[in-house]
């Protein structure tokens, strides 16, 4: 099924309906509902699972409003095609629900803005460290983090530069890497413990995970699922974080951590972040407060070298958080709460619908 999703972009939706009917339905699915009757359904949608799929056609078939709870930051804008459209959508926040409308001509009136449970955590956090809590440090030292990507890209090659500028500057600073752990094959030279860094070392909690990868040749997700109750230590502690486009910038500033955004062509893999900038999530990153674009790699030590000196100094971001505002919804209401309202909105606005139906068919109003 994940195939209609890649096939619809490329030939249409006339096609992907056709292919849909030829799959046939999901019985079990459809059964369980018309049993158990659900005055609304809600599904947490990966942007390419087949059971989301699925479960929007039965709510179709039997006239169930379904949400569809969009899990990512590029989802609605990089990823996902509706074949068969949702009732309505809770997204993570105002960037998500004019793609939602841009992309998918779905009436904002059926979008909800309502976060992510993943910074709904980190909030709460960070109102404990704002309170005089203190999170435990992972590492001892003081330390860069470097978070790698998914997709394919060359960060053996920035790691070196990165250890060379350490050992040239004599900086007292060691680089945390922390590969994906769900990280795409590499075109280049990719094998981490092969090379001898002075002053890079893995991050422990997905260091056995990307050994198996190595090890197996193949990514095993259920390997590396990693406890997302360590980022927020490994974040806050950190003196700033280095990571190619991902989720991982959001979060760092979340932490009100400067980041070096990779921005660059690594002259190898067409999904370097060079090419990966130009998709519209990404728009207006750079102008947030902490963000520092490198654009090119010849550049790289020098950013390096520059942040590092900056970053004994504190900096205030005043408005860092207005601007994350544009992609994560947050307020003082927890994730679940938000999420509770908006099926309860959803389904009054499906209520008003019928009656206008009703009341329309009878004549009762214009």
């Amino acid at each position: 099924m994940r195939g209609l999703y890649l096939i619809s972009r490329v030939l249409g939706k006339s096609l992907v309906t056709f292919l849909l009917h030829c799959y046939g339905r999901h019985k079990e699915l459809e059964g369980y509902l018309t049993r158990t009757k659900p005055d609304i359904v809600v599904i947490p949608s990966s942007a390419i699972d087949t059971f989301g799929l699925d479960a929007t056609m039965a709510c179709k078939r039997l006239g169930i409003p379904s949400v569809h709870v969009i899990n990512g930051w590029d989802n609605l804008s990089s990823k996902i095609v509706f074949p068969v459209k949702p009732d309505y959508l809770c997204v993570w926040g105002n960037q998500s629900l004019q793609f939602a409308w841009s992309v998918h001509g779905i009436d904002p009136l059926r979008v909800h803005e309502i976060g992510s449970p993943v910074f709904d955590a980190y909030d709460n956090i960070k109102r404990k460290l704002d309170l005089g809590a203190k999170l435990d440090r992972i590492y001892p030292f003081d330390y860069v983090l470097f978070a790698g990507c998914a997709v394919a890209f060359d960060e053996i090659s920035a790691l070196k530069i990165l250890d060379e500028t350490i050992e040239r500057e004599l900086l007292p600073v060691t680089i945390v890497y922390r590969p994906h752990p769900w990280r795409l094959p590499r075109s280049c030279p990719d094998d981490f413990f092969a090379l001898d860094f002075k002053h890079v070392i893995m991050d422990g909690q997905v260091k056995d995970a990307y050994i198996d990868s190595k090890d197996r040749g193949t990514r095993d997700p259920s390997n590396a699922l990693p406890d997302l109750a360590y980022y927020p230590g490994l974040l806050h502690h950190a003196r700033f974080v280095i990571c190619p486009l991902s989720t991982m910038l959001l979060e760092a500033l979340y932490f009100k951590k400067d980041v070096i955004s990779i921005e660059y062509d690594d002259g190898v893999h067409i999904t370097s972040p060079h090419a990966l900038r130009r998709y519209e999530h990404f728009d207006g990153i750079d102008a947030l407060q902490g963000v520092w674009p490198c654009t090119h790699v010849s550049s790289l030590a020098m950013d390096f070298k520059n942040i590092y000196n900056l970053t004994d100094i504190f900096r205030e971001k005043p408005l860092l958080a207005k601007q994350l505002q544009h992609y994560i919804y947050s307020d003082d209401v927890l994730y679940a709460e938000r999420l509770l309202n908006a099926v309860n909105d959803f389904y009054i606005f499906k209520m008003r619908d019928f009656l206008h139906y009703i009341y329309h068919a009878e004549g009762r109003m214009p």
